[in-house]
């Protein structure tokens, strides 16, 4: 038997899109299986002076991909890459800020994630839920599915606030996303594994009954919107 492993790359929406492209694979019958794996370890690149630094946290998380019983698993997502906004988060080189992430040769020292762009860094986080509006609501309304339809909204924690904004965005009822105290105080933003770790914890605490219609929500680097709705197996 042959394994294939790829990197698929969009920020902190990597779990999102992810999970979306090996379902795909595994239903167009191309594998059997498919494992996604997220993890984060930003602590080791992050700005230190930066506000945002003291915010990110390291870990990783797993989904196994595979067959799942009629009516469950993935069902359909939208994403959406804002090329204007890419600028807000880079890695960059903190002494040649200039130089391309690519450029290995030009520069000796680590490099750094930084709101290199701090126009489009206010833009990604002043509008943050019209942006989570802009891919949710089409994919919702595709699928003829009201807000509170949706049992739970896994959401990327970027910050406190983030969750309970973007489900209030939406109309989703407050108490179908994690709290602060659940997540982002016990963790902090684990960038791509950030969404996955949202669904694990709510695993965990018994809030996801085989059937819920769930809904997935990361913004990444780039800048990506990515949006995900399943119903959990």
């Amino acid at each position: 038997p042959t394994t294939t492993a790829m990197t698929l790359d969009t920020g902190c929406a990597s779990f999102v899109t992810g999970v979306a492209t090996a379902c795909r694979l595994v239903d167009a019958g191309a594998y059997n299986s498919a494992v996604v794996v997220v993890s984060s370890a930003m602590s080791r690149i992050m700005n230190a002076s930066l506000p945002s630094a003291p915010f990110v946290g390291d870990g990783a998380v797993a989904a196994f991909i595979g067959p799942s019983p009629h009516g469950t698993g993935f069902v359909d997502d939208e994403v959406l890459t804002r090329g204007d906004l890419h600028g807000g988060i880079l890695l960059v080189a903190p002494e040649q800020p200039e130089t391309p992430w690519y450029r290995g040769d030009l520069h000796h020292q680590a490099l750094q994630a930084t709101h290199y762009d701090p126009i489009a860094s206010h833009a990604m986080g002043a509008r943050a839920v019209t942006r989570c509006r802009e891919v949710c609501a089409p994919l919702l309304a595709r699928h003829q599915l009201t807000p509170d339809q949706i049992q739970f909204m896994a959401v990327s924690q970027t910050t406190a606030w983030f969750g309970a904004a973007m489900a209030e965005g939406l109309g989703i009822p407050a108490d179908r996303v994690l709290s602060h105290e659940d997540h982002f105080a016990r963790f902090g933003h684990l960038m791509a594994a950030s969404s996955a770790l949202n669904l694990a914890i709510a695993e965990q605490q018994g809030r996801l009954q085989s059937g819920d219609w769930v809904l997935l929500y990361s913004p990444g680097a780039g800048f990506t919107q990515a949006a995900q709705l399943m119903r959990w197996v």
